[in-house]
């Protein structure tokens, strides 16, 4: 199940979670063929886990390049990681802050 879209700058992240079978299939337009024509316009990740199985979002992202993985704790701690530290300020669950 879906848990969250955040927008930024025209961008879409949508996260959902790793056992979701119907989410990380979206971007399988063989599946989801009448997603063809809008499918990429969102950015897809997992909520991922240390230690979790990634294999099966690793063959996913093989095939169609998603989902991404989403690590909550680095969210929380670093914000963007990008080559500069940011400290995010509380950051929900379900929310990444996307700074420039």
């Amino acid at each position: 199940m879906l848990n969250a879209f955040v927008y930024f700058d025209f961008e879409e992240i949508a996260f959902g979670e790793p056992d979701d079978e119907e989410y990380i299939d979206l971007k399988n337009y063989e599946k989801n063929p009448e997603r063809a024509a809008y499918g990429w316009t969102s950015n897809n990740s997992i909520y991922a886990r240390l230690g979790m199985d990634y294999e099966p979002a690793c063959d996913r992202i093989r095939s169609n390049g998603e989902p991404g993985f989403a690590w909550l704790d680095n969210m929380r701690s670093f914000g963007r990681m990008n080559g500069r530290y940011f400290k995010a300020n509380a950051v929900p669950q379900n929310v990444v802050c996307n700074y420039r």
